[in-house]
C-alpha cells in the first residue's frame, strides 16, 4: 500500500460557487482530508468521486467551516443485506475508510465572492 495525494484548489467565482475535478482516476481507501480554508468564508463543500459508471459518491459534506481542518472520514460498514454491522453487543458501529473508485469533485457552495482555499485528498492505493 502506497499513500498518495490530490490537490484540489477550491475557487468561487463572482456566484460565490465552485467546482473543482481532479486529473487521477483513483482507486484506493480513503485516508484523510486536510482542508486549508484560504479566504472562503464559511462555505459548503462537498467531496465526491465519480466512478466509471457516471455514478457520484459523496465521500463528505463539511457546512459553514472556518478554520484550516483536518478531516478522518469514515463509513458504517453494512452486511449483504444492507443492516448495519456492530463490532460487540453494545451496538458500537463497524466503521471502515471508504473505498474511492474514480476522479474526484470538490463543489464549494455559499463561500463568498472570487475566494480560494485548498482541499488535499490522502487514498491508501494498494
Amino acid at each position: 500500500m502506497a499513500l498518495v495525494e490530490e490537490t484540489l484548489t477550491l475557487e468561487t467565482g463572482t456566484a460565490s460557487t465552485g467546482t473543482t475535478t481532479g486529473e487521477t482516476i483513483w482507486h484506493g481507501l480513503l485516508g484523510h482530508v486536510r482542508l486549508k480554508i484560504g479566504t472562503l468564508s464559511t462555505p459548503t463543500i462537498t467531496l465526491k468521486y465519480t466512478g466509471s459508471d457516471d455514478v457520484e459518491t459523496t465521500l463528505l459534506t463539511l457546512t459553514g467551516v472556518s478554520a484550516n481542518a483536518v478531516y478522518n472520514v469514515r463509513h458504517q460498514a453494512h452486511g449483504n443485506d444492507g443492516t448495519a454491522l456492530v463490532l460487540n453487543s453494545d451496538d458500537d458501529p463497524l466503521v471502515v475508510c471508504p473505498y474511492v473508485g474514480g476522479k474526484l469533485t470538490c463543489t464549494v457552495a455559499s463561500g463568498g465572492a472570487s475566494k480560494s482555499g485548498a482541499l488535499t485528498v490522502v487514498i491508501d492505493r494498494p
